[in-house]
């Protein structure tokens, strides 16, 4: 990510007091109240050159995003949760993005011995024809998209709900119900693949987490 700096700085011209009495007849006094003067403005100046780069620093990092996801199994219930990046401002149905494409995804991925396919869930956001380009928050982004599971062979499980929930920066997946956690974990998995799909490169990532079982 490239991050750009503006700095105004503000030019002081000083005159540079000179020994003696002659020099434009000022009193020793004066000459040492201007040096104080000048050493006043010129730390000021430097304090607020430091302030200036630690802020934009600080809103450089404020976008920075977590890539990786935790996996927990606990009785029946499983969740798998995703660090948010710190971005106040997201944008879907964007004009680049090309009709019924997927635009963002939150995925898990279970794999097993028995079969050469992964049983997916998660949360999508796909652009569907000729939507309008909408801003706002990461809750409202969520809340437009679907939360959906696939089966090994990409079709859709309508009868295989997943619950997701926003708590703190945290995406949540839960699975609580019997039916659902059986069907997905008859396998006993002990790794599931994680991928976050965003039209901000920076944030992207996919990987393996290993299942933390309580």
């Amino acid at each position: 990510m490239e991050l750009n700096y503006f700095f105004i700085v503000q030019l002081v011209l000083i005159e540079r007091p000179h020994h003696g009495y002659q020099n434009m007849g000022r009193h020793p006094v004066e000459t040492i109240e201007q040096g104080k003067t000048v050493i006043m403005r010129t730390t000021g100046l430097f304090t607020f050159l430091i302030i200036s780069l630690t802020s934009a620093l600080a809103f450089g990092q404020g976008t920075a995003c977590i890539k990786e996801c935790t996996a927990v199994v606990q009785n029946q219930t499983a969740e798998f949760i995703f660090p948010l990046p710190q971005k106040r401002i997201w944008t879907w149905y964007m004009k680049e993005t090309s009709d019924n494409s997927l635009e963002y995804a939150w995925e898990i991925s279970l794999g097993g011995t028995e079969r050469s396919g992964r049983d997916k869930f998660g949360v999508y956001l796909f652009k569907y024809p000729h939507a309008r380009e909408i801003t706002g928050s990461i809750a409202k982004l969520i809340a437009t998209a679907q939360t959906s599971v696939w089966d090994e062979s990409s079709h859709l499980r309508w009868d295989l709900p997943v619950r997701s929930t926003i708590e703190g920066h945290k995406l949540v997946l839960r699975v609580a119900d019997k039916k659902i956690f059986d069907a997905l974990f008859y396998q006993k998995q002990r790794i599931v693949h994680c991928r976050f799909r965003t039209p901000y490169e920076e944030f992207n990532y996919a990987g393996e987490s290993r299942i933390e079982f309580r």
